[in-house]
């Protein structure tokens, strides 16, 4: 019988710092004084960011969380029931996500100079493969998620998503007002976001606008005054900053996964802005979890226990992956919290 002793720097992180986070984005532990205070938002929080980090259902996550026995770490004296993470997604605020999303940009970026870039992605609805769907004539459905990213740094600055399909320009003055609490030198986006009021709006903010303006007759008259007034100040290279927002769509989709199995309208919007959260907490490795592959799991049988003498964790039981989290949080203590957001 082998067991597997582990690194010390494989160890569970302080759960402090990430309740941090959550407090000062506006959720609270308890949000009712008749709560049964048995699990709290932070803890249910951090066990649905584990689920979108391993891309495991409802039910393998409890699964996994007591067998590695991260609960017991945690100090809680038992699993939550899976239906009690898929009830907390349905009953937290979307408003309160996004103000997740934007502290923790914020908080790294500070007052660093940012040069923005914005589009949209399709996220599936479905874990299939496309000769799947292709063999049985299925209708692709997607749900639309649109980013705000620095270019710097590659963090998500704000995000919104719809349980269906929708237009870039929807999305772009929600977006682009989570910039007021930025250093913002320029924002980058492609020709659906021509328009002349999304003109107004950045010349408002006093930002440098890089998009190109849609030529759709042989004339060279456009319609706005701001447009005509952004034919001057557009610069190809500085446009071409753009791209990187296209590369952390694939940087989010490769880590993340690309589709959400939740039916709900409101389910699927949450899950795609919590994938944005793991994503944002994982740049600033804050949040950083390391899957271990055990090979020659069919000949070896690994058991778990407490920390030994030494500092290493010793891990068990039979199932082919173990779930390391390890590095502490790095948002500054002096942060100001985030008490609004766009809508």
């Amino acid at each position: 019988m082998s067991t597997y002793t582990l690194s010390p720097i494989y160890k569970i992180p302080s759960f402090d710092e990430f309740c941090t986070i959550l407090s000062r984005s506006g959720l609270k532990n308890f949000t009712s004084k008749y709560s049964k205070r048995i699990y709290g938002n932070h803890i249910l929080m951090y066990f649905i960011c584990l689920k979108i980090e391993t891309r495991m259902s409802y039910r393998r996550i409890t699964e996994h969380i007591r067998k590695l026995m991260i609960h017991r770490n945690l100090s809680l004296k038992s699993v939550p029931h899976f239906t009690t993470l898929h009830k907390f997604v349905e009953r937290i605020d979307m408003k309160i996500i996004r103000r997740i999303i934007n502290y923790v940009a914020v908080s790294y970026i500070r007052n660093k100079p940012v040069i923005a870039a914005i589009d949209g992605t399709g996220i599936t609805l479905r874990e299939a493969s496309q000769h799947y769907l292709y063999r049985v004539n299925a209708i692709k459905n997607f749900a639309k998620l649109s980013i705000l990213t620095d270019t710097k740094t590659r963090i998500i600055i704000d995000a919104k998503s719809h349980a269906h399909r929708a237009h870039d320009n929807v999305d772009f003055k929600p977006l682009v007002g989570s910039l007021r609490r930025l250093n913002t030198i320029r924002l980058c986006a492609d020709k659906a976001y021509d328009s002349n009021e999304n003109f107004r709006i950045l010349s408002n903010l006093g930002i440098e606008p890089q998009i190109p303006i849609r030529k759709k007759s042989k004339t060279k008259v456009f319609k706005g005054k701001y447009r005509r007034k952004s034919t001057s100040i557009f610069n190809e290279k500085h446009y071409h900053q753009r791209s990187i927002v296209e590369s952390v769509f694939s940087s989010l989709k490769r880590t993340m996964g690309g589709f959400v199995n939740d039916n709900k309208r409101s389910s699927i919007e949450k899950n795609s802005l919590m994938k944005v959260i793991v994503y944002n907490l994982n740049k600033v490795q804050t949040f950083n979890l390391y899957l271990l592959q055990l090979t020659r799991i069919s000949t070896h049988s690994i058991y778990y226990s407490t920390m030994n003498a030494s500092g290493s964790f010793i891990f068990g039981g039979s199932f082919s992956h173990i779930i390391i989290i390890a590095k502490h949080p790095k948002i500054p203590n002096n942060a100001p919290p985030i008490t609004s957001i766009s809508t």
